[in-house]
């Protein structure tokens, strides 16, 4: 649970970093649905990047196992992300955000884990 001050918010530059701006977000009262909001714009709009830094899939010297890589995701939200990650074979996945609203939403995607 995030244990954050009081005047955290007061230091954000924009409304995007503070927590009560998430808080109410994921309560169903922010500028998007609770539902649909993604921060990441989606696994396939990220996946190019991950597989560069990730896995050499061409060269089988230099293969690395998908489940070994360890991946920490800011800010986790509604975000499908961590569901994608692990079905594309990513196990080591650290997740975290500071709503707890956010908290609630992942383990709700989560339940559709094996």
């Amino acid at each position: 649970k995030y244990q954050g001050d009081d005047d955290d918010d007061a230091n954000a530059r924009s409304q995007f970093g503070t927590k009560s701006y998430w808080d109410a977000m994921y309560e169903g009262m922010g500028d998007f649905d609770a539902d649909e909001y993604s921060w990441y714009y989606g696994f396939e709009v990220v996946k190019p990047y991950l597989l560069d830094y990730t896995v050499n899939e061409d060269d089988d010297d230099n293969k690395q196992d998908k489940s070994t890589i360890s991946i920490l995701i800011p800010g986790c939200g509604n975000d499908p992300m961590l569901l994608d990650l692990y079905n594309a074979g990513y196990h080591r996945l650290t997740a975290f955000d500071y709503s707890e609203g956010a908290i609630e939403r992942q383990e709700s995607l989560l339940e559709y884990l094996p």
